[in-house]
């Protein structure tokens, strides 16, 4: 008697496809991060393999890991309106990525009650931001930031506040943990160049 067993074959990338989502053993490839994004439910790898642009705004409520795969990592290109607001109870955890965004617009990451972490490489670069925080704002939560992280060139000159060039920190709620990593050549209009309290 003789048996074959036969084994699913793991899925591959397509010539357009820029990331894939990890959830358990399934892996699921995507074109775009916006659409990425509007389908996770779950707690969540997020690995990107090419540059891409990023456009949507994401109110996330479970737990993601946001991560390159290329050699020296990849660049997010950010439109106006495009971030990530982490709310209570969820997390999002950052590697080898870098952030940037060619206009100005609203802080691309807003804390409202969970947490963010950047670690190895996760770099947010040239923002301009009208209003308060520039690249983190935490109104309640916690902003980590790990040895090799780094955020540069950000300013908040325009607007009713203009504070926190790289992080604004909203009230008695709001935490920054500085474990390592870098932030320069940050600047704002009126108080905090770098961080905001």
């Amino acid at each position: 008697c003789v048996c074959s067993v036969a084994f699913a074959e793991e899925p591959s990338p397509g010539p357009d496809d820029v990331a894939y989502t990890v959830v358990g053993t399934e892996k699921t490839y995507y074109q775009t991060l916006d659409l990425l994004f509007a389908k996770i439910t779950n707690d969540t790898k997020v690995v990107v393999f090419k540059d891409c642009p990023f456009s949507s705004a994401v109110s996330l409520t479970n737990a993601v890991e946001f991560s390159s795969e290329s050699p020296g990592g990849s660049i997010i290109e950010l439109s106006a309106g495009a971030g990530f607001q982490i709310l209570e109870n969820s997390s999002l955890k950052v590697r080898d990525l870098r952030f940037a965004r060619a206009c100005q617009g609203a802080a691309p990451f807003v804390i409202s009650g969970g947490e963010l972490e950047f670690g190895r490489n996760a770099k947010i670069g040239g923002l301009a931001m009208s209003g308060a925080g520039n690249a983190v704002r935490v109104d309640r939560g916690v902003f980590r930031m790990l040895e090799g992280s780094s955020i540069e060139d950000c300013t908040a000159t325009t607007g009713c506040f203009g504070s926190g060039g790289a992080v604004y920190l909203g009230g008695a709620e709001s935490r920054f943990e500085f474990y390592g990593g870098t932030i320069s050549n940050c600047s704002s209009r009126n108080y905090g160049g770098a961080v905001y309290a």
